[in-house]
């Protein structure tokens, strides 16, 4: 393949990242969908005293949708993610949690994103993918096992791109 397509394929791979990686992953967190940590001082969250070794949970399943920290947080809008100077101006960088942060975040975080994109792109180029027709008219709810998953399992149905 030419040169002009392995350099134009870094624009594409930013988009496959800003609509596959972080809006799938700002919706549909690979965690059980909470972070546990325990307090080691007196803390203040929110105006109240938390005591030490109190449990505190992080529901990142209801943070990555909380109006207070993005704009139409149920919007499908992965363009939020392709100009990192033009963010919503409600975001805050702990309210984007689908790896964990600080010290003691997922060390795999750099890789799962390289193998999300190595694995979706050829596929993305090779076929279209659609939910099967025998998935018309599910309800369909998440529930939190090891991950995320929905029930019914989603059935995709995967065509030759022409």
């Amino acid at each position: 393949r030419s040169m002009i397509h392995n350099v134009s394929i870094f624009k594409v791979m930013s988009i496959l990242t800003s609509y596959v990686a972080y809006f799938a992953l700002m919706y549909y967190p690979i965690s059980v969908g909470m972070i546990v940590r325990s307090t080691g001082d007196w803390v203040n969250i929110l105006g109240e005293n938390i005591p030490p070794h109190t449990r505190v949970m992080i529901p990142i399943y209801l943070l990555h949708r909380h109006p207070k920290y993005w704009t139409d947080p149920e919007c499908f809008k992965p363009e939020r993610w392709l100009n990192k100077n033009e963010k919503d101006p409600k975001f805050h960088h702990f309210a984007y949690l689908p790896f964990s942060a600080g010290p003691r975040n997922c060390i795999g975080q750099r890789f799962a994103m390289w193998e999300a994109k190595l694995i979706l792109a050829p596929i993305i180029r090779e076929f279209e993918m659609m939910i099967s027709p025998s998935m018309d008219g599910e309800e369909l709810k998440l529930v939190s096992f090891i991950t995320i998953k929905s029930v019914p399992p989603i059935v995709i149905q995967a065509k030759p791109r022409s």
